[in-house]
């Protein structure tokens, strides 16, 4: 975001980063109508993020560095300890907002929320799924067959987990690995 920006969208962007840069932890949660699972994002690969985003009670971790060609980049990333929850309302919005709720309330009942007394171990990590995304699914890559979201999809030249959105402005979601 600028500042002095003609368009206020730029402008609030502005404000939002300066407001993370006061915070250590920062959760930005977004609604999602493209597929019914909560995931989460971490734009910023750390040590730091990687414990903060195995205390949730969420099994599907997302590495999303910037892909864009215009490096936008998210504003969680601005935080030390920053993770996008992202909520699929596809099936119900009660049923996702009573699992957020059970997710976001164990979280605040740790004994400990503070990551730098986690001690890091693989223990932390085993339990959950890390993906990678790498890169925009373009409709050639799917040569006429039906993508499933989070199902290993081979095109004959290429595997790749996709990442679905549905079609928004010629994009159907992202290409992702198992890491």
């Amino acid at each position: 975001g600028r500042k002095y920006s003609k368009y206020y969208e730029v402008r609030r962007a502005n404000q939002i980063v300066n407001l993370f840069r006061k915070y250590q932890y920062i959760i930005d949660i977004h609604q999602t109508r493209a597929n019914k699972k909560i995931i989460i994002i971490i734009p910023k690969i750390t040590k730091n993020v990687l414990l903060f985003a195995s205390c949730f009670l969420i099994k599907d971790i997302l590495i999303w560095p910037s892909i864009s060609k215009k490096k936008t980049v998210p504003p969680v990333q601005y935080a030390p300890y920053g993770i996008e929850i992202e909520c699929g309302v596809k099936t119900s919005l009660q049923k996702t907002l009573k699992k957020l709720t059970k997710i976001l309330i164990h979280f605040l009942r740790q004994k400990t929320i503070f990551i730098k007394d986690i001690k890091f171990s693989a223990k932390h990590l085993k339990e959950k799924n890390f993906y990678l995304v790498y890169e925009q699914i373009k409709l050639g890559d799917t040569r006429g067959k039906k993508l499933y979201d989070f199902r290993e999809f081979d095109n004959g030249s290429e595997k790749f987990i996709p990442l679905l959105f549905g079609k928004h402005q010629g994009l159907l979601g992202y290409k992702m690995q198992e890491v």
